[in-house]
């Protein structure tokens, strides 16, 4: 583990993104809590662990995805649906571009869903 640098009112953050990143039992706990999230402010509080999502198998991306497609108040947060990007970041799209560049695509109208990109048939060779 590294060295936490930080302030005491960002040191709980901080400590679950440091889990989330090096304790692999941590994300079924994160996609849980974007399971059972109430609020659009605690989709946003929820976001901020978004950088701290590393080396995601493809089912664990499908988890992602199926928790924030299934809950209003994660995908109509600014923090998930990257919509703020200057205040937010980038949402789940761009963790999905980190992890599996081009693999997926949001919905332009809300709600704004995920869904995997459908794979183009190659042309063959006349």
């Amino acid at each position: 583990m590294q060295a936490l640098k930080t302030t005491w009112d960002k040191a709980a953050s901080r400590i679950a993104k440091l889990l989330l990143r090096h304790d692999k039992a941590m994300f079924e706990y994160f996609v849980q809590a974007m399971r059972d999230c109430i609020t659009f402010d605690g989709g946003n509080e929820l976001a901020e662990m978004l950088p701290a999502l590393h080396s995601l198998e493809g089912d664990q991306l499908q988890e992602l995805v199926d928790a924030y497609n299934d809950n209003s108040q994660i995908y109509e947060s600014y923090g998930f649906n990257g919509s703020k990007p200057s205040m937010y970041g980038d949402g789940l799209m761009g963790v999905l571009e980190r992890l599996a560049p081009g693999g997926y695509e949001i919905g332009s109208r809300s709600p704004y869903t995920i869904r995997r990109k459908a794979k183009r048939a190659k042309k063959k060779a006349s």
